[in-house]
């Protein structure tokens, strides 16, 4: 059978309409499934429409959803199936609605973290949805396209969720592989262009532990799998004799756990002589200094870690159960071993308060201080399903501002839907916190990864001074807010623009004798992002004579 399989959308939240980028990571949960496929004898059609968009084969707004759902269709597939994240999961449901629009008969499944967790409500609300089948589908999808070619039409696969003479159906869920070195390689060949010098390989499954507010480890049930060194190393292999990879990104949230599984993938890198950069994601207590200098010998260019709080009663409340000066004191080991940290952080807990907030913010401060590190800054998107989901989702509340992880075109906004259905769309919401004010955690993300990302040594200049980065920016907010200014992309606001708004702030910080700190330090940085970003010298400089005057003085000052 001829299966088309539909990646989910991933747009660029911040840019302008006219500069929304797509997120080109390939999509291996459907070349995985795309393989899978081949071996059962089926014919899978991969159609990633972030590579479409971002090629400008098909354009986010006006006819986006026909056209997309024509080309899906152009080679007469006899099922389509979407892969779903909670991100996009409005973009799949229209882009289905619009292949039944064209092709009534064509049958319409869904699958992926998001239509799992969400599975009955969408088949009562969304009568284009045909079946869903959750959970991990390597093997249930080939068994549920035999039953779907068979006169009989008996839905026995297991994860399936159906209709059944207008009842809701579901299916026992299916166990997942116990053997993850028994999959096929995933259908590289399908990806448009290949995987490049660059490439993504998917290392593992599974989380052991149980974050409140993730749904890693609902999704995967708590079980930890890695492929073994054989096979992860064959994978590579394979993609450097065919595509020239030399750099690979190991994709697991917990590449790290098995320590002695990872010494002695780091060494069989170095025995053999493999001259390849690779990075991955780690917890800052599953990796050690000897660890560290073992993986930069074999090649490892870049950790990911996920420390979320700087609180050390939130790390115990949202069970992540960090030490946080330990934490720190790896940041800086992988600093030393020649390796660079990711650091991210998440803000929007339910039990948040906003003194929780400033020791986030205070460790943010810190890190910034340190060269090589990047640091990211979350809203909390809640996630149906979760621990967090299930004791606060009475607390959810939606006000048009969402978290960047859920970040999407403005133009494919479904507002309505979003209202209608909280527990489906749940992470447009917010969990309304009496710890601390909305209007402050609303923009908190933008000024982590826009001023202290491009104006770092404005921001450390301007926290080596008499206030704490905190109140930097309430600060900066207050500012931003009394004159319309910082929006961000939520307002339609380009990032170089909200750039200029925090120099402009910071030169009415120097002109009312509030920083000694040199403006020309954040004109440097700002000629720096352009060139970088546009190649060529920015227009607008300058502080606005209108806005002089009156800056608030930061709190506690």
């Amino acid at each position: 059978m001829r299966v088309s399989l539909v990646g989910s959308v991933n747009l660029s939240s911040w840019y302008a309409e006219e500069r929304e980028e797509a997120d080109l990571s390939p999509p291996l949960g459907l070349l995985a499934l795309a393989a899978s496929l081949e071996q059962a004898g089926h014919e899978p059609l991969l159609h990633d429409i972030n590579h479409e968009l971002s090629r400008k084969q098909v354009a986010a707004g006006g006819s986006f959803y026909s056209d997309v759902a024509a080309s899906i269709l152009e080679r007469g597939p006899g099922v389509v199936g979407f892969s779903t994240l909670c991100s996009s999961y409005h973009i799949a449901l229209r882009l289905a609605e619009a292949v039944k629009a064209l092709s009534p008969g064509t049958p319409v499944i869904f699958g992926g973290p998001q239509a799992s967790v969400v599975d009955r409500e969408t088949l009562e609300a969304f009568p284009w949805v045909d079946f869903i089948l959750r959970g991990e589908a390597d093997s249930t999808l080939p068994l549920f396209l035999a039953e779907l070619s068979s006169p009989a039409r008996a839905f026995t696969t297991p994860g399936l969720t159906w209709r059944d003479a207008g009842h809701i159906r579901r299916n026992a869920p299916a166990p997942l592989l116990a053997d993850l070195d028994a999959l096929p390689m995933p259908a590289y060949h399908l990806q448009p262009g290949g995987q490049g010098k660059a490439a993504v390989i998917d290392a593992g499954r599974g989380c052991p532990f149980g974050c409140t507010f993730c749904s890693t480890s609902l999704y995967w049930e708590r079980r930890y799998r890695l492929k073994s060194i054989d096979r992860i190393l064959w994978e590579a292999l394979e993609l450097n004799r065919l595509y020239g990879a030399r750099c690979f990104s190991f994709l697991h949230d917990l590449f790290t756990l098995n320590r002695a599984r990872i010494r002695e993938f780091c060494r069989r890198l170095i025995d053999e002589k493999r001259s390849w950069q690779w990075s991955c994601s780690a917890r800052v207590d599953c990796i050690d200094v000897e660890l560290l200098r073992l993986m930069a010998e074999s090649g490892c260019t870049g950790i990911f870690y996920g420390i979320e709080t700087g609180s050390a009663r939130m790390q115990r409340a949202i069970g992540k159960n960090l030490k946080l000066d330990n934490a720190l004191a790896i940041v800086d080991a992988t600093r030393q071993a020649g390796i660079s940290p990711t650091v991210s952080f998440i803000t929007g807990f339910p039990e948040e308060t906003e003194a929780d907030v400033a020791l986030t913010f205070g460790l943010v401060e810190e890190l910034l201080g340190k060269p090589h590190v990047t640091i990211q800054l979350h809203i909390l998107g809640p996630e149906a399903g979760t621990c967090d989901f299930e004791a606060h989702q009475d607390r959810m509340k939606w006000d048009g501002y969402y978290s960047d992880i859920t970040g999407t075109s403005y133009r494919l906004l479904e507002t309505e839907w979003f209202r209608r259905w909280p527990r489906m769309f749940a992470s447009y919401y917010y969990y309304e916190s009496a710890g601390v004010a909305r209007r402050l955690l609303r923009g908190a993300d933008l000024f982590v990864h826009a001023a202290c990302a491009f104006l770092r040594r404005t921001v450390n200049a301007l926290t080596a001074e008499h206030r704490t980065l905190w109140e930097l920016y309430r600060q900066w907010r207050e500012w931003a807010e009394a004159r319309g200014a910082g929006e961000g992309p939520l307002n339609r606001q380009p990032m170089d623009e909200y750039l200029f708004d925090f120099c402009a702030f910071v030169e009415e910080l120097a002109a009312s004798g509030q920083t000694a700190v040199d403006p020309g330090i954040a004109r440097d940085e700002m000629l720096a992002f352009y060139f970088q970003n546009f190649g060529d010298t920015p227009v607008r400089f300058g502080v606005r004579q209108e806005d002089l005057g009156g800056i608030p003085s930061p709190a506690g000052a």
